[in-house]
């Protein structure tokens, strides 16, 4: 007689089971708003099981059932709901507890916004293509507000305007990010034309055609808003002129000849009959506003003829006036090409303006060897001047870098010290990824700037890294100059340029030996200046940074800095003071020290994240757990990362993804969750595998270890390339994923690409993951296709022997 091996398991029902589904297949609710829509639908059918399972919970909390996808498709079913409630059912809620009711369901005297989207109103949905839920944002900029205002404006929604009767900022506003794209997109002819500009920034023709177009529109305002307001008679080639000064400021150096001869033809298409184009004696074409009558001309021309009389029975008394238009004239009718970046010898003063100062200064009429005093205060002067007269339009460097002083000297109106820290611009960096997605790569040159040129586009102006270089070589060198040094007073100016540091007085500059470091990053290399600072008497250390790494190294070494720490973040009108010192004592020293390498784990400006697992879960372990501060105090303390280590980040990793797991082995765990789930899971759903993750972990020792060493002046950095990064075919660094072979190789010859005409990225995804086109792909005759060799026959011993024989 068998005996039984085992108590067989209870069977778990489906707890709304209304559908021909009878299979083990049971999910269970994944979120609160889940449970919600369940309970909702429960409450309209009366189901008694549901209702007695939301008895007793928490709030926000989740009852532990099951129940098939097509049972709760059917019992949810919007339509079968509204028809029983319909009938007039009521619904008895009286065992759910108040609390857990929709923010939405009653109106809100709250200060803030309820957290659902502001243009779909809802707190979740599923994004496109894809079978996770998109996230909602938070408002937290100016620049949001303002763009969802803006298109509200445009497109009159009523409901949108109502919701902007408040800052959004300040209200918490909540959007989805496909909804904000959608409903700020500008729909507009002239949107089209610059995103069809953008998109083809790599042709020529394409960016001649965008600036002709702009620049177009630009004539085409001025002349509503200066020629008809006030009309008069002007030579065509005035406006001709304009439009090539417009487009020559966008980067075009040399005009096409049909943009010239067809000016004309457009200008008449878009003013029609409102203009007037008539010869002069000499055929050059004149043009004025249809509204200009005959009694306006019989006004110009009796006026013109008043002002010539008046000119020649002019006395000496006039003079002057005449002296300074003239000199205004000479001023606005240089064609000065400034360079970029701005060269300090280049001369924008025009020689009349030069003569005349010279003459005023020292009283000689001819001066041929003006004294240097008289030939620096007539630089200074005539800067000055040219900058008036031209309303900015042409700067001379040295109003460029007295801007950009000013604005740090009011920065630190209220400190007797200030250090301005930048950062080393290598040519090969860690920071190169990072560098590109902030489109370091695809940033702006410049080499020339056109006469009245206005820089809009300043991202991508310090997009370039050799710009950024330049600017701060540029900047540096001007505030050594005394004109420049005037305005700091009795302040003391430190400022790094490159590996060199600069005090700067307003009696004196000179070098400052002991803050010359060889640290790439102005975040750590700043933490060596508040070191230097509180070593020379300063109590209180203010950092004005917005960066989070900042403020996650100034918790981990504010208490080896021997004076009271702050960070100044936030936006002009919302100004944030941290006190970085008291927050660590709150947090404790270990917490502190372990924050600095926990961030560079869990993800940084150099070192990846894990998808969709934020900081809050590992910092709560840290928190929480001796052992996590523990591990996380090793790593960056070598270069290298130990088997040790790397157990303890599995672990660490591990309950990352899944805090009740006793699992310490990330492949382990990938297989545990890929089975629970049924294989239906995303890949950003399982934690890394054990090749990644060290790959990943060395990156993350590396920059640790960098940070530890911030208060060193000369640190000692090891090779990246040894460290989880690699160099790529232009010499970049490029971080190296992993060492093997992401699947066996019988699986990536089931890789395929759905290319029609030719394998091009970024569409073909076989060359976005660096792999060779397969016999499954479906384009046959691409040129990414691996090329098989055939094999050369070998001919064996015997057969050679035999064939000499035969020779013989």
């Amino acid at each position: 007689m068998m005996q039984p091996s085992a108590r067989k398991r209870a069977r778990i029902d489906c707890i709304i089971h209304c559908s021909d589904d009878d299979s083990d297949a049971l999910v269970s609710p994944q979120d609160l708003d889940s449970w919600n829509t369940l309970l909702r639908a429960a409450e309209i059918r009366q189901h008694d099981p549901v209702l007695e399972a939301a008895k007793g919970l928490e709030e926000g909390g989740i009852p532990h059932i099951h129940y098939h996808r097509k049972c709760r498709s059917l019992f949810t079913m919007k339509k079968s709901l509204d028809s029983i409630l319909a009938k007039g059912v009521k619904i008895e809620s009286a065992s759910v507890d108040p609390r857990r009711r929709a923010s939405r369901d009653a109106p809100s005297t709250s200060r803030i916004y309820a957290k659902v989207c502001l243009f779909c109103e809802k707190s979740s949905k599923y994004m496109k293509a894809a079978k996770t839920r998109e996230p909602l944002i938070q408002c937290v900029e100016l620049r949001a507000d303002e763009k969802i205002r803006r298109a509200a404006t445009r497109k009159l929604n009523q409901r949108i305007l109502g919701l902007l009767s408040r800052d959004l900022v300040a209200a918490e506003g909540h959007y989805h990010k496909s909804c904000y794209k959608l409903f700020t997109k500008d729909d507009s002819p002239a949107a089209a034309r610059s995103g069809a500009g953008e998109n083809q920034e790599e042709s020529e023709g394409a960016r001649y055609e965008e600036a002709e177009i702009e620049a177009l529109e630009e004539l085409f305002l001025y002349i509503r808003t200066e020629l008809f307001p006030n009309p008069e008679v002007l030579p065509m080639i005035n406006l001709t002129s304009r439009l090539e000064r417009s487009m020559m400021s966008r980067g075009i150096i040399q005009l096409k000849p049909a943009t010239k001869k067809h000016v004309r033809r457009k200008i008449e298409t878009e003013f029609g009959e409102s203009l007037r184009f008539v010869p002069d004696e000499k055929g050059k074409l004149l043009i004025y506003p249809r509204s200009l009558s005959m009694d306006d001309l019989a006004r110009q021309a009796h006026k013109m003829t008043k002002d010539l009389q008046e000119a020649r029975a002019a006395n000496s008394e006039d003079i002057l006036t005449k002296a300074g238009m003239q000199l205004r004239n000479e001023i606005n009718k240089q064609d000065v090409s400034q360079p970029w970046p701005p060269d300090t010898d280049q001369n924008v003063i025009p020689a009349a303006v030069t003569k005349f100062l010279h003459t005023l200064l020292t009283g000689e009429c001819e001066c041929q060897t003006p004294s240097e005093r008289a030939q620096r205060l007539a630089t200074s002067f005539g800067s000055d001047l040219v900058f008036a007269v031209t309303s900015g339009k042409t700067k001379p460097p040295k109003h460029l870098a007295g801007t950009a002083l000013s604005h740090v000297v009011h920065e630190g109106a209220k400190s007797r010290r200030i250090d301005v820290v930048f950062d080393v611009y290598k040519e090969t960096s860690i920071k190169d990824a990072e560098r590109a997605n902030r489109s370091a790569g695809t940033g702006i040159h410049f080499k020339n700037i056109q006469p009245g040129h206005n820089i809009q586009q300043w991202r991508k102006l310090l997009g370039s890294s050799s710009n950024k270089a330049s600017l701060i070589k540029f900047l540096v060198e001007e505030w050594k100059k005394p004109q420049h040094r005037e305005k700091l007073e009795g302040k003391e100016l430190y400022v790094t340029c490159e590996q060199l540091c600069f005090k700067i007085t307003k009696e004196q500059w000179e070098e400052a030996p002991e803050l010359k470091s060889s640290q790439e990053e102005a975040d750590t290399r700043l933490l060596l200046h508040a070191l230097h600072a509180a070593e020379s008497g300063y109590k209180s250390v203010i950092i004005t940074a917005e960066d989070t790494d900042v403020m996650v190294l100034c918790l981990g070494m504010c208490h080896k800095i021997p004076s009271h720490l702050f960070q100044k973040c936030g936006t002009k009108n919302r100004t944030r003071f941290l006190d970085i010192t008291t927050l660590s004592r709150t947090l404790g020293g270990s917490v502190c020290d372990s924050l600095i390498r926990m961030h560079a784990f869990t993800g940084c400006d150099t070192v990846s994240a894990f998808a969709g697992r934020g900081k809050m879960t590992a910092l709560k372990q840290v928190k929480m757990d001796k052992t996590y501060q523990d591990a996380f105090h090793e790593l960056g303390r070598s270069w290298e990362v130990s088997p040790e280590l790397f157990e303890k980040l599995q672990e660490i990793t591990c309950h990352m993804y899944l805090p009740s797991t006793h699992t310490t082995e990330v492949n382990k765990l990938r297989y545990e969750l890929f089975c629970a789930r049924r294989g239906e899971v995303e890949s950003s759903q399982l934690p890394p595998c054990e090749d990644c993750l060290f790959m990943h972990a060395l990156r993350a020792n590396y920059q640790a270890a960098i940070w530890r060493r911030s208060l060193q002046s000369q640190p000692f950095v090891a090779n990246p390339t040894d460290c989880g990064w690699m160099t790529d075919e232009d010499g970049k660094l490029a971080v190296n994923w992993m060492r093997g072979s992401p699947a066996p190789d019988a699986v990536m010859q089931l890789l395929s690409c759905k290319c029609v005409r030719s394998c091009e990225l970024p569409k073909c995804t076989c060359l976005s993951n660096g792999l060779k086109c397969t016999d499954m792909c479906r384009l046959q005759t691409c040129q990414n296709k691996a090329i098989e060799e055939e094999p050369v026959a070998q001919q064996s011993d015997s057969e050679s022997d035999v064939d000499d024989i035969e020779e013989d």
